[in-house]
């Protein structure tokens, strides 16, 4: 069914909102969506030509299929795989500001279940790996991850982040500069996530 409703050809908004539309009802009754979860993921590696989820490029579909992840979480793929395509798809900088939120929300529900500080150390680690992935090209939006936290990073945080980099100056540094000189951005301002608890 998922195939059938996303033609090649055709906008995929539509499609798109009525499969969310569909998951958000089939959770409600108690049934899983993974099924559904994995055509979605298997559609835009093929049509995007990647075998890497995390690399496929900026599209609508990639953007239905995070805010499907919030909302539907039997949809969802394992939790390592939603976090680390979320911290990518952040630091996109071919994505709309609007289509990141879900995956700002999906990084927080996974700081929540990590507690702190492990939750504050992991997220700070996801931060680094994409900055130092694309020093030049990433997207200011990652200072969002930084408003996640609610407050500084305390010295319980930075230690083990500290000792992890203490043979590896430059990703050290760039550590360093992203808590000294970034400012944490709060996302845009949005009423369809008014039921997340983000940070004051």
């Amino acid at each position: 069914m998922v195939y059938d409703i996303f033609p090649a050809n055709a906008d995929p908004e539509p499609a798109a909102a009525f499969l969310h539309s569909l998951l958000v009802s089939k959770e409600a009754q108690g049934q899983s969506a993974q099924q559904e979860g994995s055509k979605i993921m298997k559609l835009l590696l093929k049509r995007s030509q990647q075998q890497d989820l995390r690399k496929v490029p900026a599209s609508p579909v990639r953007a239905w299929l995070t805010q499907i992840w919030l909302d539907v979480p039997s949809a969802q793929p394992s939790r390592s795989l939603v976090s680390s395509c979320c911290a990518r798809w952040i630091a996109d900088p071919a994505a709309m500001p609007l289509s990141k939120i879900p995956c700002l929300a999906l990084m927080k529900q996974e700081l929540d279940k990590r507690g702190r500080p492990e939750g504050e150390t992991w997220l700070l680690t996801m931060l680094l790996e994409q900055v130092c992935r694309d020093p030049v090209n990433h997207s200011p939006d990652l200072q969002q991850l930084l408003w996640l936290l609610g407050a500084a990073p305390s010295a319980v945080v930075l230690k083990p982040l500290l000792v992890n980099l203490a043979d590896e100056r430059g990703r050290l540094a760039t550590l360093w500069a992203c808590i000294c000189l970034w400012a944490p951005q709060p996302p845009p301002e949005t009423g369809s996530l008014a039921n997340i608890r983000w940070p004051p």
